[in-house]
């Protein structure tokens, strides 16, 4: 494979740090990058790369491209692509909603291209080694920041924070959970602050899973049944684990397996999460005072 030329679709902050990774990389091209708003074309220039408004400027050369646009734009943005013979890497979670995996799933299936999802956390070196390894028997994750509630926020705690570990988690047990028990639920008016959940697996593994913007003390920990605690760095941002991304995303065009989610895995992921979603509200959360 020569060097591809591959497009960004959306030059906000993710995109931006996809575009800027991708500009290092030398067996990619960044060709293009899409995004209405004039007032980015300078930084886009100065990236080497072509600005157009919409994908149908995009060249017939570009066969690759990274889905950046908000997630309510994510089905919209990869079947159109799809339509045109275009390989898809989309920022997580890959749809807004389990519908959204869907209709995604039937483009590629028609069109014949490659879609993957670009959960950071596989990248992780920690979760790397554990998803190299046999499962242990039990886990905990811990997520908890202790922010202030009335910063304003467009996301809860479970888009923000658990679906990402929902996604290797379920990739680890290579199945969904067969039992979910949520231990606690709290919320500020219609966002979601805390939840702490419990999944048990049809291998046996108990996975106690925990996210909180309201914590006592901040703490991104993993605890594995026979290593003991293992600290969670976020790396999702880091210039390292985009290029690994975008390496993998070229060879999963291969018919390679790579670390990246599937858009199947991101479907059940959407389920699992609107599944703990459902349980958190019929529960009775408690409010985030």
């Amino acid at each position: 494979m020569g060097i591809a030329p591959i497009a960004v679709v959306g030059f906000g902050r993710r995109g931006r740090l996809h575009a800027q990774a991708l500009a290092t990389m030398p067996e990619v091209h960044l060709a293009a990058i899409v995004d209405p708003d004039a007032a980015c074309a300078n930084d886009i220039a100065a990236l080497g790369a072509a600005r157009h408004a919409t994908i149908d400027l995009l060249a017939p050369s570009i066969r690759h491209a990274i889905v950046a646009v908000p997630p309510e734009r994510h089905a919209q943005v990869a079947c159109a692509l799809a339509r045109r013979g275009v390989h898809c890497l989309i920022e997580t979670p890959g749809g807004a909603r389990a519908d959204d995996t869907a209709a995604m799933i039937a483009a590629s299936d028609i069109d014949g291209t490659c879609m993957r999802v670009a959960f950071g956390e596989r990248f992780n070196p920690v979760i790397a080694s554990l998803l190299a390894a046999p499962p242990p028997a039990t886990l905990a994750i811990r997520r908890h920041t202790a922010h202030a509630i009335d910063i304003p926020r467009d996301g809860d705690v479970l888009r923000e924070l658990m679906l990402h570990d929902l996604d290797w988690v379920c990739a680890l047990a290579k199945a969904s959970p067969v039992q979910v028990d949520v231990l606690d639920a709290r919320r500020h008016y219609e966002r979601w602050e805390a939840i702490r959940c419990r999944l048990r697996f049809p291998n046996g593994m108990d996975v106690d899973l925990s996210a909180s913007r309201i914590a006592p003390r901040a703490e991104s920990a993993l605890h594995v049944a026979g290593q003991g605690v293992l600290p969670l760095d976020d790396v999702r941002e880091h210039p390292g684990t985009l290029t690994a991304q975008a390496r993998a995303f070229l060879r999963a065009t291969q018919d390679e397996d790579t670390p990246l989610a599937t858009l199947e895995r991101a479907f059940d992921t959407h389920r699992l999460l609107e599944r703990i979603e459902r349980a958190a509200g019929e529960q009775g959360a408690t409010h985030a005072a």
